[in-house]
């Protein structure tokens, strides 16, 4: 089964529903991308994203794909530009890694795929 959540904060909350996460890891990526038409040299507007997956166990011996993938915004490298999706992305990714060391999960990079 494959669960995909719209937040970080639903993937948290679906992940307390678990017995047990496998390998205790849950894995994040980070990635950005030229925003509109340009190319990576050219852009000065970036696209960032933040991506986290986690494979549930549960005492039944089922296991679930919960998956969660979001857009933190528009980081712009123009002299009015802003890093707004920059900062999202660290509160993301600061969420996650405080989950996981107050449960005793590890963060890796990389996602699950099926």
């Amino acid at each position: 089964m494959k669960i995909v959540c719209n937040s970080i904060e639903d993937f948290l909350e679906n992940l307390q529903t678990a017995d047990a996460v496998h390998r205790k890891t849950v894995h994040y990526n980070r990635t950005s991308r030229p925003a509109g038409t340009s190319d990576r040299r050219s852009a000065t507007s970036f696209e960032l994203f933040y991506q986290v997956s986690a494979v549930m166990e549960f005492g039944d011996g089922t296991q679930a794909l919960l998956e969660a993938g979001v857009n933190c915004g528009i980081d712009r490298k123009t002299a009015d530009g802003g890093d707004d999706g920059t900062v999202e992305q660290k509160r993301l990714h600061e969420l996650i890694c405080d989950y996981c060391s107050a449960h005793g999960l590890k963060a890796m990079p990389g996602i699950i795929d099926v």
